[in-house]
């Protein structure tokens, strides 16, 4: 009987697949493949993509995906088709769509320059298809895709490209009574340059170029017109761009419209366009960053305002905004594992420990008025003290704390307040509070370090630059209490003994600063620019005095087909003043708990696991690490990477450049509207961890049963760096 419904089951699936497949009608050609032969200095997709007749779609594994008129047009690219799933509609053949197609190649490649281009031929496959797009006569003139339906058709085009038109000299006019700095700035802003090719759509662009600076400048009202003189006997052309600046403009009435009961003056200060500025596009963008940042609007407009007198330098804006809902409740279950953002400022930490657990928010965007931002979270966990998703001792007792038992019960409460405009208008006051029951991660004993965790700041932040430059300074606590007694009594020969099994009850407070300097050109999949980051800890207070430093720089290159070359290089460093002399010796050595330095894990030298890099087991004094990584795009949502990691964490206070814990490994990324998720791979390399000594024991190794070598595996969300 099972087997029956096993076998009804699967007649079932592939009826429903086989119904679904689609089919090229009976009369008409389908378009199985379409080639565009003679293709040496743009890219054919380029070209394909302005096209009417097109193949059938298919699963491809390709670097980039280009877009009608969108420059590059000549970048090379990764272009792999590998099959098309059988529900994928096919295009079918037009011949009057194909002949203009035809026409549409060569008018694409005047408009890049190319003025001797002309397609030469065009084949199709079969050759009945060039006499009708039709399907007609008996027997049929080709091949059949199936009983009753229509034929597949091969496409062919062959261009021959001939010389590109080059940019002779490149002139713009009417700016000679503008400052000389400004002349100078109009120019590097152009797309096209003496001794360039041709191309119409970076010519276009460039005269949007002009109006952009320009309007930077106080020019609001400025007009720009092209003239492109093409001689195309000798290839060559004369680019000029006539410019009318109009007058000098400043911000006139600033309102906002769409607010509703919303107040408007928290708006007006976020925005931070006075009446009389001089104008500047980039504030007018920078505004409207600043309101949508209050996080209650679902959409955020800034509209500059141009009067009929176009010799009127006064500028009108309006801030049109659309709330969205003010309160918000939320309540979900999940799991979480990887990567947490770091508990101080920048610093991010891997943790190995993960959980289930459920999830209850509540969110007020408008609290007591003032567009005052308030969110408070609320996670019993349930928790696995390991790396996801190994389980140890899935039966042992959640509450019993004299040993490691996993899984563990425990309670996560986080709240935060921003309050905008805070002393002035771009500066936001964030409270931030947590507690945290639960095992710490980073405990390495034989039993489990159960404890309360509270940890609060209060800090002003501020942005500048348009959100290139960051800037925190802040007050910052921690008290941790165990649960339970932190010493144990033995018995020895000498009598009993008192010892201590945990770190130390703990309060320390410390004035702290983030800075952060973001020039790349994306935040979340980088492909090019520089980035550098730092966290600075000055504690004078309670149980420690100490000094922390923590940064970091990332650097990005792009290569030919949508390669990346990304690196990084970060150090690390706790200077120790003073200690309470009742906490524990390692608490007095390493300073607290939380803010150790630690290294390896998903976002460290990934050859290890969380806080096992270098002697630092119990967090260290000095850290550093570095990593090269090459990303290599497969889709324009799928990539993979090669890597190597090289780092060290030492429990004393020298650097130990020595030490380099070499891994080397490779990954997978899926980018999703949620992030990357990531997976890497990494084993230590024998003979290159410590230069001049013997490689130490590795305590961890991946085994997967068919191979086993020393390193970690990782799987999280968000690139490495």
């Amino acid at each position: 009987m099972e087997l029956l419904r096993a076998r009804r089951l699967a007649l079932g699936l592939a009826g429903l697949v086989f119904c679904s497949c689609a089919s090229i009608p009976k009369d008409r050609y389908g378009v199985q493949s379409m080639k565009i032969r003679g293709t040496k200095q743009v890219n054919e997709h380029a070209l394909r993509a302005c096209l009417a007749t097109y193949d059938r779609p298919s699963f491809t594994l390709r670097t980039s995906e280009p877009e009608c008129g969108k420059p590059p047009f000549d970048a090379r690219s990764f272009n792999v088709p590998l099959w098309s799933w059988p529900w994928t509609d096919w295009p079918l053949y037009d011949q009057a769509v194909f002949e203009r197609d035809l026409e549409r190649v060569e008018r694409w490649y005047r408009a890049r320059g190319f003025y001797e281009a002309r397609v030469t031929d065009s084949t199709l496959q079969p050759k009945s298809a060039e006499r009708s797009d039709r399907v007609v006569g008996e027997p049929p003139p080709c091949k059949r895709s199936g009983k009753e339906k229509g034929c597949k058709v091969k496409v062919w085009v062959d261009v021959e490209e001939g010389e590109p038109v080059l940019i002779e000299k490149v002139q713009i006019a009417g700016v000679e009574k503008l400052p000389y700095k400004m002349r100078r700035r109009l120019a590097k802003a152009l797309s096209v340059h003496a001794g360039d090719r041709f191309d119409e759509a970076y010519y276009d662009q460039s005269k949007e170029e002009l109006l952009v600076a320009l309007a930077e400048e106080s020019y609001a009202r400025a007009k720009v017109e092209g003239v492109a003189t093409v001689d195309p006997l000798r290839r060559r052309a004369v680019v000029r761009f006539n410019v009318m600046p109009g007058p000098s403009c400043y911000i006139g009435k600033v309102r906002v419209v769409g607010n509703k009961d919303l107040p408007t003056r928290p708006i007006l200060a976020s925005a931070l366009l006075r009446k009389g500025d001089r104008y500047r596009q980039s504030d007018i963008d920078d505004a409207q960053k600043a309101v949508y940042a209050l996080g209650a609007f679902s959409s955020v407009a800034v509209e500059p305002q141009l009067k009929d007198n176009a010799q009127n330098p006064q500028v009108d804006v309006v801030i049109r905004v659309a709330p969205g809902r003010m309160t918000r409740f939320g309540l979900g279950a999940g799991v979480q594992s990887g990567r947490f953002v770091g508990y101080s400022g920048f610093d991010s930490i891997d943790i190995p420990q993960w959980d289930v657990h459920l999830l209850g928010f509540y969110e007020h965007r408008n609290l007591f008025g003032g567009l005052r931002r308030f969110r408070l979270e609320e996670r019993p966990r349930l928790i696995f003290n390991n790396t996801f998703p190994r389980v140890n001792n899935c039966c042992g007792n959640p509450f019993d704390f004299d040993r490691n038992s996993d899984p563990t019960l425990g309670n996560l409460t986080t709240a935060e307040l921003r309050q905008p405009s805070f002393i002035e208008s771009r500066t936001t006051l964030v409270t931030t509070a947590r507690w945290d029951l639960g095992p710490d991660p980073f405990f390495l004993g034989d039993k489990l370090y159960f404890r309360h965790d509270l940890d609060g700041a209060v800090a002003p932040e501020r942005y500048f630059f348009g959100e290139r430059l960051f800037v925190s300074i802040g007050i910052h606590g921690n008290w941790v209490r165990n649960v339970g007694s932190t010493t144990e009594t033995v018995f020895t020969v000498n009598g009993p003994e008192v010892i201590q099994v945990f770190p130390s009850n703990y309060q320390v407070a410390f004035l702290e600063q983030n800075i952060r300097v973001d020039l790349r050109d994306d935040s979340l999949n980088p492909t090019k620019g520089f980035y550098f980051a730092s966290s600075f800890h000055e504690a004078a207070l309670l149980d420690w005095s100490y000094f922390r430093v923590n940064p970091e720089v990332r650097g990005y290159v792009p290569l030919p087909y949508g390669l990346v070359i990304a690196a990084r290089f970060s150090l690390g460093a706790m200077f120790i003043i003073r200690s309470n002399p009742d906490l524990d010796l390692v608490s007095r050595a390493l300073g607290p708990f939380r803010y150790r330095l630690r290294g390896g894990g998903a976002s460290g030298n990934r050859g290890f696991l969380p806080g096992r890099l270098g002697n630092g087991l119990e967090g260290g004094l000095r850290r550093w690490e570095a990593s090269v990584e090459v990303r290599i795009p497969i889709t324009p949502s799928f990539g993979t990477a090669i890597f190597t990691d090289v780092g060290d964490v030492n429990a004393d206070p020298t650097y130990r450049f020595s030490h380099l814990n070499t891994a080397v490994g490779g990954g997978l990324r899926y980018r999703s509207p949620v992030g990357t998720f990531r997976f890497d791979m990494a084993g230590l390399i024998p003979n290159a961890q410590i230069i001049g000594g013997s490689d130490p024991t590795p305590d961890i190794d991946v085994n997967f049963g068919l191979f086993r070598f020393p390193g970690a595996w990782h799987l999280t969300i968000g690139e490495s760096f």
